[in-house]
């Protein structure tokens, strides 16, 4: 992706990078494989640093300290049982949610944000069921970073999340 990767990132397998073929496993689509564009949040908080620090160390996965789930070595299994548990201990969860529910949430908010559909259905690597839609490759990566970013998340205060992570960036550079 090289300096790409500011604006998108190959991602598969819970931020394995693309070039490694070690441990692959299946997809469930063609799609399921894709170019994303980062949010512009993400860029603030300093996501291609890491992504250069984590390559420098030689890690396989962009977030290494992530737990494998034993039964199917799923890491994205037991992260998204950390982060149900951490949202329903403030309160953001009800007990019929789960970070699971955040793809319906993002589906709302790509329509609320006037995004369209097969923009939408691109990130989510959703496909669709007009015929029309399986001729080309999709979307350029500028048209997907334009509608990504067109996702407002007003009533959040970004401003600690980012401070976090340029600290959690900090401590990295010094354990490099």
């Amino acid at each position: 992706c090289g300096n790409q990767i500011a604006t998108s990132a190959r991602i598969r397998h819970c931020s394995r990078w693309p070039e490694d073929n070690r441990a692959e496993k299946s997809t469930k689509t063609d799609i399921s494989v894709r170019e994303v564009p980062l949010h512009e949040i993400l860029i603030a908080m300093g996501f291609y640093e890491l992504a250069t620090i984590r390559k420098s160390q030689g890690a396989f996965w962009l977030h290494p300290d992530l737990k494998v789930d034993r039964k199917y070595g799923d890491r994205f299994k037991v992260l998204s049982q950390h982060i149900n548990r951490t949202l329903r201990k403030f309160d953001i969860l009800g007990p019929r949610q789960s970070f699971y529910s955040t793809r319906h949430n993002l589906k709302f908010a790509l329509r609320e944000a006037n995004v369209r559909r097969s923009t939408g259905n691109e990130l989510t690597g959703h496909t669709s069921s007009h015929v029309g839609d399986t001729y080309g490759d999709g979307h350029s990566i500028q048209t997907l970073k334009e509608d990504m970013d067109k996702l407002r998340y007003e009533n959040i205060d970004w401003n600690p999340v980012i401070e976090c992570a340029h600290t959690r960036l900090k401590r990295l550079r010094l354990n490099k």
